[in-house]
């Protein structure tokens, strides 16, 4: 009996109103070729019909691992929605649907089940939960309040390092937003899991001296010293502190050390910025010093922005030009 005459006996149960019968037959189908999407589709609906949902379950999963192989995405996504309704709470099944959308291009209908699937794995497959949480934060790179989340969900995992990538990330958009208050929260939390990471410190430090707290401000930045002696970044903000502080001219020889850093590392500007820091303080016989790091200054700009092989050639290469001349000044 070839296939043809199979699926008429199919056809002929299914008007007779026995589904059970036009299963097996369909099932026979299938079995003779099981690359026969629409048959084994037609299979799936019958078992569902009679209640059979173990065994539509396979054959949708059979079907969705075929459309997927093809980069058939959105047959994928019309299957692995009945799977859906058939398993609402099968975290493969939402992780699947999550995957498939995003690939078909249907970023916003991924996002709630990337949403599900982060939920449904962070106790459990952490390493998928990850995976979720990060999509979502590549869907919703502004979410900082889900940055967190992933972050407390990740140390709460004991997974301190990649959970501090977070509270990094958030610490250097608050510090670009002028959030200092937030950041130094952030900061606070994060020392308390690291206590000696330097760029912590510094965060920490620079909210401190945002609102005068030149004490805790010190005590942090004492320690990002000790364990950066050339970091111009910490250099600078102990500078500053002392300069906030009651005794500015304690900043004097901080500042000499900053000129000292800053040119040896090729600093320019941040060298003549110390430099007349300290000559703003009494600090006198600076005028040579200040010419020298000021035309290092103007070469710099001439080499970075003047010469014609520096100059953009197109809009696309403009945007970030200008926005590193803004930023610079």
């Amino acid at each position: 009996m070839d296939a043809n005459q199979i699926e008429q006996k199919a056809l002929r149960e299914l008007q007779r109103g026995n589904t059970d019968k036009a299963a097996e037959f369909y099932y026979q189908l299938v079995k003779l070729n099981p690359r026969d999407k629409r048959v084994r589709s037609k299979l799936a609906d019958l078992y569902v019909k009679v209640g059979r949902n173990k065994d539509a379950d396979r054959q949708f999963r059979q079907l969705v691992k075929a459309y997927r192989h093809e980069g058939n995405h959105r047959a994928a996504i019309a299957i692995l929605q009945r799977l859906e309704e058939l398993n609402p709470k099968d975290p493969e099944i939402i992780s699947a649907l999550a995957a498939t959308y995003f690939s078909a291009g249907f970023k916003k209908e991924a996002t709630p089940y990337f949403e599900k699937t982060y939920a449904m794995n962070i106790r459990g497959d952490v390493a998928k939960a990850i995976e979720a949480g990060e999509m979502i934060l590549r869907l919703r790179p502004d979410d900082m309040d889900f940055r967190l989340k992933l972050a407390e969900a990740l140390i709460k995992q004991k997974m301190i390092g990649k959970g501090l990538t977070y509270y990094r990330q958030a610490i250097d958009e608050y510090r670009h937003k002028g959030k200092m208050e937030e950041m130094g929260r952030l900061a606070k939390r994060a020392l308390e899991l690291r206590p000696d990471q330097t760029d912590l410190l510094r965060a920490a430090a620079e909210a401190c001296l945002s609102v005068n707290d030149v004490p805790t401000a010190l005590k942090h930045l004492q320690v990002a010293y000790a364990n950066e002696r050339e970091n111009v970044e910490v250099v600078d903000l102990l500078a500053q502190a002392f300069e906030q502080g009651d005794d500015p001219k304690k900043a004097i020889p901080i500042l000499a050390e900053l000129a000292r850093l800053s040119e040896e590392q090729h600093k320019p500007e941040l060298w003549l910025d110390a430099l007349e820091r300290s000559k703003g303080l009494g600090r006198a016989g600076l005028d040579a010093d200040i010419a020298r790091a000021g035309m290092a200054v103007q070469d710099a700009r001439f080499r970075f922005h003047e010469l014609p092989e520096a100059q953009p050639t197109d809009e696309k290469v403009l945007r970030p030009c200008v926005r590193a001349e803004v930023m610079s000044r």
